[in-house]
């Protein structure tokens, strides 16, 4: 079953929205049988809301989370992420797109395991070109503190619980 919702009406305007898919439709191929998975999606999230996805294994959620970050794309419609077409971007604007503004955190993460939660953070800063950066040390203290983890810093990933 794919994930069908009508178009959200919202007292702001499709500029505004932090997320705008609009018609978004994404097939996959597997051999001659074509399974979609996402059916003309219309939907906008606004800034500052909290937002679930809810739906039964194999709805499209996950589908529609990674065209909404670029992961994967659409056959068709569009996905504007603060205003900025990601739909329409190549490869490399992609990367670079993801890497300043998105963060992901998937069903099966992958932190290094020999560096504590800190240096797991902070090396996604360093490979995102912010090696000598001298707000690092901030910039890292403030999401461990924004994430509950500020406490655990020096714990290793093992150390942390699946939650954390």
């Amino acid at each position: 079953m794919a994930l069908q919702c009508d178009p959200v009406v919202a007292a702001v305007s499709e500029d505004s929205a932090l997320l705008a898919l609009r018609e978004a439709v994404k097939s996959y191929v597997d051999g001659s049988l074509s399974v979609p998975a996402l059916r003309g999606v219309n939907l906008d999230v606004q800034p500052e809301c909290f937002t679930m996805l809810v739906g039964p294994s194999g709805c499209g959620k996950t589908t529609l989370l990674n065209v909404a970050g670029g992961i994967d794309t659409l056959d068709s419609g569009s996905v504007q992420i603060a205003g900025q077409r990601v739909d329409a971007m190549d490869d490399a604007e992609l990367t670079r797109f993801r890497a300043r503004h998105l963060g992901f955190i998937f069903q099966s993460f992958s932190l290094v395991p020999v560096m504590s939660a800190y240096e797991n953070v902070e090396y996604g800063l360093v490979c995102a070109g912010q090696g000598n950066d001298p707000g690092r040390r901030r910039q890292v203290e403030e999401v461990l503190d924004a994430v509950g983890l500020a406490s655990h810093a020096r714990h290793r990933p093992q150390q942390l619980s699946g939650g954390q």
